[in-house]
């Protein structure tokens, strides 16, 4: 099949944290599996910097890059109206059988679903937790209510809404005028390769001052309000009697001011590092130092961190609002109750305590991930059941069933005559 992904932001804006690796993730897998894949994006890098080329190939994938008409709109209020897309979107149309954005609430969606309608080309709306009701008041409350109430045809046009886990798809099919048919549950995928954990370079201790005795607690991912790390710090701040570090990893989405206050606040500055964006080998090696995970975020749909934090043999503390009990199931973690400061603090110092145990879910974490790869019966059945577990990357290798059957539906909708 020839697939076009739209996305606002695209490698090497690896700053916007897990729909890049999740695009690219799925790009390189399908692509392996003999189809097509290009994908249109913005030029979005940061906010004071845009990506030089117009057009690329990374991993054998055709990228095209459209001008934001400006970089601090698109980022700071969400603001993607690339010039340029719409003309080449009716220009090469049906050079695509199918078209899967990702993202929700941005001006490249309305393009897609009026282009697409005209065209009788399928389209499928990814939307990565931006239709959670906690997430719509997080940011942008009142752009996104109007969004939402002028273009709702987005949703309904969709020949599907991929919802990543069983509960995000249920607060889609409460929230918005979708038939039930037509949201499935795909989680997100993990590259094997990724499975390992990574080596331990002293070296790097010794750049953060870190003593060999100092225990490193990892966060990555974006610096937002939504992430819960002013949880962290609070619960941090309750152990401070035993050793350790907080690594703190990603793009500051205008929280880092903040959380140093509170650090300060709280008396544990000084064993807070703030080590901003780090990705590829950068990362890894920061995953090689660290004992454990801590994601205290306050909704997700379905976090890719923690797949690639158990991939890495990190134990991982979790909050509840990560949606994946199965890392308590396999031992590999521990899910909180509360996502509190007292009970985040209890499980830290349980681990931080006990090092055989977290040896024991760091062998457990990537048995996880690893299992999902070769129980070769459950990927055959994957494209049946409902995945509401966490199936890591069993989407991966069974896309195309899934691509193939949206066009073979939308073949047969009342939408490809026009009717919405």
């Amino acid at each position: 099949m020839r697939i076009l992904f739209v996305t606002p932001y695209y490698i090497p804006a690896y700053g916007f944290g897990g729909p890049v690796k999740v695009v690219a993730d799925l790009a390189r897998s399908l692509r392996k599996q003999g189809h097509e894949v290009t994908i249109a994006t913005t030029d979005a890098l940061d906010l004071h910097r845009r990506i030089a080329v117009k057009e690329d190939v990374i991993e054998g994938t055709t990228v095209h890059y459209f001008p934001n008409i400006t970089t601090e709109a698109a980022l700071r209020w969400n603001i993607y109206w690339p010039r340029g897309f719409r003309s080449w979107l009716a220009g090469h149309i049906h050079d695509f059988d199918v078209i899967h954005c990702h993202d929700f609430f941005t001006g490249l969606n309305i393009v897609v679903s009026d282009s697409a309608c005209k065209a009788k080309v399928p389209y499928i709306v990814h939307p990565h937790g931006a239709l959670i009701p906690i997430r719509q008041h997080a940011r942008f409350t009142l752009s996104k209510r109007l969004w939402l109430r002028f273009f709702s045809k987005v949703l309904r046009r969709a020949a599907f809404v991929v919802a990543s886990t069983e509960k995000e798809r249920e607060e889609i099919l409460a929230n918005q005028h979708v038939p039930s048919s037509r949201v499935v549950v795909l989680p997100n995928g993990l590259d094997v390769e990724e499975v390992g954990r990574p080596l331990r370079d002293e070296r790097i201790l010794t750049h953060y001052g870190i003593q060999p005795n100092e225990p490193v607690v990892l966060y990555f991912g974006r610096l937002q309000f939504m992430k819960g790390l002013d949880i962290s710090l609070r619960s941090l701040a309750l152990i401070r009697e035993l050793p350790w570090k907080y690594l703190i990893v990603g793009r500051d989405d205008g929280e880092r001011s903040r959380l140093e206050k509170l650090a300060q606040q709280l008396g544990i500055a000084d064993r807070i590092l703030f080590l901003g964006p780090q990705f590829g080998k950068n990362l890894d090696r920061t995953l090689g130092l660290s004992a454990l995970f801590l994601f205290n975020s306050r909704s997700e749909s379905f976090p890719i961190a923690v797949l690639q934090a158990c991939a890495a043999g990190l134990p991982a503390v979790l909050s509840p609002e990560c949606r994946i009990p199965e890392v308590q199931s396999a031992q590999a973690g521990i899910v909180l109750t509360e996502n509190t400061p007292e009970k985040t603090a209890q499980a830290l110092r349980e681990l931080l305590m006990d090092p055989e145990r977290r040896l024991a879910m760091s062998q457990a974490g990537q048995r996880l991930v690893k299992e999902a790869f070769v129980d070769s019966e459950l990927r055959e059945r994957f494209w049946l059941s409902s995945a509401n577990s966490i199936n890591i990357a069993r989407l991966i290798p069974q896309m195309f069933y899934y691509f193939w059957a949206v066009a073979q539906l939308w073949r047969s909708s009342p939408l490809f005559k026009g009717g919405l």
